[in-house]
């Protein structure tokens, strides 16, 4: 070698600061081994430090506490005070902690867990058809920083719209702003979510890897070594700024629910957790606002002729599941991601409505709870990524270990079907579940969004994280039903996590599969085909 080429090399190694990478060069082949070459996609504006830094402000805004904690909490709350105890229509809920509360729901009497469990199944269905028309229509043109800002407002407003429900008799308004408030907060999630891929690829340290990968001084892998190095680094500490934004909500809502002695009455608890929601609405719109004015215009693939934006994301969407026999690696994460998914959405759901009955719906304590998770899930985080970091880790194994640990969640909630010691049935073992889920199953909506993007096409985030995330409110669609069937029939609330432990096992053995390697091989060949049919003028949709 020269001294010409050392020199370029240590250069290299320098770029790339700590993300060297030591795996041999790796050239992007087809299945004849034939070196394939590098796709191309339209070029976006460079990624500026500043513009990072906005982007995880707005994840400090809309760090999960309004209309992920808050919102159902007060939902079944208030239905709960609607409620009685099962064959004594007389006895409202509050009179016997230990009975079975059950309310009317949809012509027939469930239990309070129950109609919960179908609550968020209902929101994950609506979310499943909206996400899949937002997320074509996101892929082209100028309509992705638009959606955030549509799906933004409409959260806002629904959860100020607690303002007016905070009563007993009010739980059918409840439901509905329950639902809506979902689908605005899990619709900023994913459009959102979609955008950090694009601005780790278009970093300056990024880009000049790429330079120099195209000119044949360093590797694809190190290459890709340093654009998934990035990706891991916005990704995880956006996650850590959220949740000092959800800590510092938290504590200044304990501050609310004392001032308004929130325990004195239920009338008390009901309007302070109203306000509580309304102020976790108001940080949202204070510290989110500001992405919308520095975001860099970023133009996507134009409107292919002959397709309107309304028959559009159908018809795309039909492709992406066509594109599935060639993108066997984006099939099976998606798969693998379905299942664990909904194990844990289900199981999170399940968990609150049992820690809510054991807390007695008292806000101040499930206040301090959700404290201790926020606080935990910035320690989990950023001992995650240092894990990561230190020893090298891919994301497709960071993405098996947080498996492992949510897999551990439902399987402790099942053992408290044949016992009253443990599973969730003391005050004690839900302080515990929060600090546990903080710092070792929170890391995992980081990992679980950067390994998506790992195995996802350039410049196709967009509706690939709209599959993501449809996949993930369908499979929540189905866990709650299912769940809440089990729940009516044994009249046992631990009997939910039974289904839920079986998919997560299940969903943990597919994911050892994954090859990010094949991954990317399989999205170059996609995107190269694509290319070749453009140029004979075949179509892209049908």
């Amino acid at each position: 070698m020269s001294f010409e080429e050392e020199k370029k090399n240590q250069q290299v190694e320098v770029d790339i600061e700590e993300v060297n990478s030591q795996a041999p060069a790796l050239v992007v082949q087809n299945k004849d081994g034939e070196e394939l070459k590098r796709a191309h996609i339209v070029d976006q504006p460079t990624t500026t430090k500043w513009e990072v830094f906005m982007y995880a402000l707005y994840y400090f805004g809309n760090n999960s506490s309004g209309p992920s904690s808050f919102t159902p909490t007060q939902y079944q709350n208030l239905l709960s005070q609607s409620g009685w105890i099962k064959g004594n229509r007389k006895a409202s809920c509050s009179d016997d902690p230990n009975g079975s509360c059950v309310v009317s729901f949809a012509g027939t009497t469930k239990t309070v867990n129950s109609v919960v469990l179908l609550n968020s199944g209902i929101g994950f269905a609506l979310q499943s058809v909206v996400f899949l028309f937002l997320g074509g229509l996101s892929d082209y043109g100028q309509y992705g920083s638009w959606v955030l800002i549509g799906l933004s407002l409409l959260s806002w407003g629904v959860q100020l719209g607690f303002l007016g429900v905070h009563d007993g008799s009010k739980h059918e308004a409840a439901f509905a702003l329950s639902v809506l408030a979902s689908l605005g907060y899990h619709g900023c999630q994913s459009f959102w979510t979609a955008m950090f891929p694009r601005l780790a690829r278009n970093l300056p340290k990024t880009r000049e890897a790429e330079e120099k990968m195209l000119n044949g001084t360093i590797s694809e892998s190190e290459y890709h070594s340093v654009d998934s190095y990035y990706r891991n680094k916005i990704s995880n500490y956006s996650f850590a700024f959220s949740m000092v934004g959800f800590v510092l909500v938290c504590a200044i809502s304990i501050g609310i629910l004392k001032g308004m002695d929130s325990t004195a009455s239920d009338a008390n608890n009901n309007w302070s957790m109203s306000i509580c929601i309304m102020t976790a609405t108001v940080w949202w719109i204070v510290f989110g606002t500001p992405w919308f004015f520095t975001e860099k215009k970023r133009v996507n693939e134009k409107l292919p002729e002959g397709v309107s934006y309304w028959t559009l994301p159908f018809r795309q969407l039909v492709y992406a599941f066509k594109s599935f026999v060639k993108l066997r690696q984006t099939a099976l994460y998606l798969f693998s991601y379905w299942l664990l998914g909904d194990g844990l959405n289900t199981s999170i759901r399940l968990q609150s409505t049992i820690q809510n009955e054991v807390i007695s719906y008292d806000m101040v304590t499930s206040m301090y709870m959700n404290f201790l998770n926020g606080g935990t899930s910035i320690v989990g985080v950023l001992m995650f990524w240092w894990l990561q970091k230190t020893f090298k880790i891919s994301t497709r194994n960071m993405y098996i270990l947080c498996s492992i640990f949510i897999t551990l969640f439902p399987l402790y909630g099942l053992i408290g079907t044949w016992t009253n010691k443990i599973g969730f049935h003391n005050v004690w073992e839900n302080w515990f579940y929060n600090a546990y889920y903080g710092l070792l199953i929170n890391p995992y909506y980081v990992y679980s969004s950067t390994m998506m993007s790992e195995v996802c096409p350039r410049g196709r985030e967009f509706v690939f994280f709209a599959i993501f995330s449809t996949i993930n409110k369908t499979s929540s669609l189905i866990g709650p039903f299912v769940s809440s069937a089990i729940i009516e029939d044994t009249g046992n609330n631990n009997t939910g996590f039974s289904f839920l432990v079986a998919i997560c096992i299940l969903s943990l053995v597919s994911s050892c599969f994954l090859d990010q390697d094949k991954a990317r091989v399989q999205s170059e060949e996609f995107l190269l085909e694509e290319q070749r049919r453009i140029a004979y003028g075949e179509s892209l949709i049908f």
